[in-house]
């Protein structure tokens, strides 16, 4: 089995970044053991550990899956990476916004400030950077060949570009003349399927605190808070395990979900009960955390927009994808019944 140095690179730093988050879950239960808060809190200060344990196993697999060559590897390391430059951006501009937040409380100084950006932003770009690095590799022709023929192939390099030998040739005709599930709806269904289960990390403090929500504009509250939360991610992991399996008519559920969730979160921006919604986001923030009200209101008035315009773009770009390629999508799905 060949396989070039960049890849087994690729391989090394995802362990890396595994045995990182394994440490973080480690500090985040000894941290839990040795401190006592409030029940909303404790109950995060599990989750996140789990949280950061499963990524770490799911890194560990992909790395080893890339050692080996595994086309299944290739498509998880495009939703690590799709993932991370999501996760990194939104910090980054949380970060950016940090100081327009706090700059008029006086006991904060100014250079601090400054100082908590500028490592924050460098912490942010470090994992920016690798996922930007693994869209471009394992983009790359020779790395497709590789990962296609399991190293088998043999690659030639000798022109400017990359040229793939003609005992290649056999082996492209083959996949092409069968329809696989595109790489873009692979990636949207895993990413959906691995971050929808984070909402539920709200949830007991949605619990504790009755925190209210907006559905198309308008104010719920109660239990319906909560079955609306629930409901949201069994939809999405629902959807999402359909689209990996190809069945049918999941691309079409998919694609009515996600333009509900654009227009939800249109109608949100222009709500009036959006100000009632803040108001008992604030109050449970404070009282569970001991921060200032109003310097909680001045950072959830500042980033509550950016977070729906982020959001409402992830799911324009998706929306994108999933009606560009739901015809090749389709016919795969066609070749699997044929299959079967």
């Amino acid at each position: 089995m060949k396989r070039a140095g960049d890849v087994t690179a690729a391989a090394i730093v995802l362990f890396f970044g595994s045995g990182l988050m394994v440490l973080m879950a480690v500090a985040m239960i000894v941290g839990a053991a040795v401190t006592s808060l409030p029940p909303e809190q404790r109950a995060m200060q599990f989750i996140l550990p789990i949280f950061y344990a499963l990524a770490a196993a799911w890194g560990i697999a992909t790395g080893i899956g890339i050692l080996q060559l595994r086309p299944w590897a290739r498509i998880s390391a495009f939703a690590m990476s799709a993932m991370t430059i999501l996760f990194t951006v939104c910090g980054g501009i949380g970060l950016m916004l940090v100081p327009m937040v706090l700059k008029q409380d006086p006991n904060v100084p100014a250079e601090a400030i400054r100082i908590v950006v500028f490592v924050g932003l460098i912490g942010l770009g470090i994992p920016l950077a690798i996922a930007i690095w693994w869209l471009v590799l394992f983009t790359r022709a020779r790395v497709r060949v590789e990962f296609a023929t399991r190293g088998a192939a043999t690659v030639s390099s000798a022109t400017q570009g990359t040229a793939i030998a003609t005992d290649l040739a056999p082996a492209f005709a083959a996949a092409a003349s069968a329809p696989e599930m595109p790489i873009s709806i692979r990636v949207i269904a895993l990413f959906i399927l691995i971050t929808a289960p984070c909402a539920l990390m709200s949830l007991p403090l949605a619990l504790r605190a009755h925190l209210p929500t907006i559905i198309m504009g308008v104010l719920v509250t109660g239990w319906a808070t909560t079955a609306y939360l629930v409901a949201s991610v069994v939809v999405q992991i629902a959807l999402s395990v359909a689209l990996l399996l190809r069945r049918f008519r999941a691309i079409d559920g998919l694609i009515a979900y996600l333009l509900f969730a654009v227009l939800n979160a249109l109608l949100f921006l222009v709500s009036p009960a959006q100000k009632t919604f803040v108001d008992g986001l604030i109050r449970a923030q404070s009282s569970a955390q001991g921060m200032d009200p109003e310097v909680l209101r001045r950072f959830t008035n500042t980033l509550m927009p950016v977070i729906m315009g982020v959001s409402v773009l992830l799911f324009a770009v998706a929306l994108y994808f999933l009606f560009t390629r739901r015809k090749t999508y389709r016919l795969a799905c066609e070749a699997r019944r044929t299959a079967a």
